[in-house]
């Protein structure tokens, strides 16, 4: 479900259905249908289990900074469809989204389309209208047969590969990789992040196969510290994306830029890497309170990392989490308990939440109680003993 995505639709007739089919054969109907805006943009596609949030954070941020504008598609939706599509950091306006579906209400074959494939075409077309410099896009689900693969884009971006979403991907490493690898392109340059050798050696014979120059983290580029270095050598100080894991996204980003051979200049590129903001990645929101998306085992390890290096390796924290059923719950909650003084299960709404029925599998050291959306809120505004994480879904997180 997209956030108020429902209300655009009835407003103007549109109809589009409301699950995952993966597939471009629809999506390639309708833009055909529409005169292929996708096509005049300039894209960097970005696919990845985690890190594309905050990689394409980076990236926004070190293009605005050289001076150069942006349209970014991410998702999901932070609070609700609007965030999903920016240009230069500011949300589309509710008249611009009337005028897209104005638009595409009369296209014969629309209905066909699922939720996520309207969303999309809806950006290439707002994108055109903008006439940005650089498309910064993210895909939604796998990489190979996800409604954004329809581009021709400039640059592949692969950030991370770790196991999720194995009913739609794959159960291994390289069968997820070789589904995120579908966005390598013949001749379009490609950079991968830090992963798994397996996967690499996956992405890299992709890249092979395609004929497109490629870069890897640890082999052309790398990060020391709170530096870069690959082509060029840059150096930042602190980060408002906190975390190890962010310097390599920060590193994924510069190297994508030097691969398309973007000039870049160290005051500029140390701004940028500086002040990159992105929502729930380890966001500070009160005083001891914490919100990150950590929704599968790789991201709730890079969250326990983060944890440990902010309050040191013998501090525990609260942690609050709430999380699809589809998800590998029990790693997830087995890998957080490492960090953990207490756990709480928080029950929200959303059609594939995981029930509090569901926690007596749950094999813990630690005893889960069990709270509300509404009853953490009070907590969040109580004086607090202990650092206080809340995690899981960004499905929950809208809702803090």
């Amino acid at each position: 479900m997209i956030p108020r995505f429902d209300e655009y639709k009835k407003k103007h007739g549109v109809l589009s259905q409301d699950v995952i089919d993966l597939g471009l054969e629809r999506i390639t109907d309708i833009l055909e249908k529409l005169g292929h805006p996708e096509r005049t943009l300039r894209i960097i596609h970005v696919a990845g289990t985690n890190g594309k949030g905050s990689t394409i954070a980076f990236l926004q941020s070190l293009l605005t900074n050289h001076g150069y504008t942006t349209g970014v598609f991410t998702s999901p939706s932070v609070i609700d469809v609007h965030d999903q599509i920016r240009h230069d950091g500011v949300l589309i306006t509710e008249r611009e989204m009337d005028a897209l579906f104005e638009r595409v209400k009369t296209i014969e074959g629309i209905e066909k389309l699922t939720d996520f494939e309207l969303l999309t075409v809806l950006a290439f077309l707002q994108f055109e209208r903008w006439n940005v410099d650089y498309v910064l896009l993210e895909t939604g689900l796998g990489g190979r047969k996800d409604s954004t693969n329809i581009v021709m884009p400039i640059l592949s971006v692969i950030t991370s590969i770790a196991l999720d979403h194995t009913a739609l991907l794959g159960d291994t490493i390289e069968e997820i990789a070789a589904e995120k690898g579908g966005i390598i392109k013949k001749g379009v340059r490609v950079v991968v992040g830090k992963m798994p050798e397996e996967a690499v050696d996956v992405l890299y014979r992709i890249a092979e196969q395609q004929k497109a120059p490629i870069r890897i983290y640890n082999r052309e580029f790398k990060a020391y510290g709170e530096s870069y270095r690959g082509k060029g050598h840059y150096k930042w100080g602190a980060r408002l994306l906190q975390g190890t894991h962010q310097v390599y996204n920060a590193a994924l980003a510069i190297a994508g830029l030097e691969l398309l051979q973007i000039p870049l200049e160290q005051e500029k590129v140390s701004r940028a890497i500086e002040t990159a903001t992105y929502a729930y990645r380890f966001e500070q929101v009160r005083e001891y309170v914490w919100l990150d998306g950590a929704h599968n085992p790789a991201a709730a390890k890079a969250l326990v990392r983060t944890i440990q290096e902010q309050f040191g390796e013998e501090v525990k924290v609260d942690i609050a989490f709430g999380i699809l059923a589809r998800k590998d719950v029990q790693s997830v909650v087995t890998i957080l308990e490492e960090v953990a003084a207490s756990l709480t299960f928080i029950e929200f709404e959303h059609e594939e939440a995981l029930k509090r029925e569901k926690l007596s599998t749950m094999k813990t050291k630690i005893p889960i109680s069990i709270c509300t959306v509404s009853e953490i809120k009070e907590k969040m505004n109580e004086p607090l003993k202990n650092p206080l994480i809340i995690t899981g879904s960004l499905y929950l997180l809208q809702s803090m």
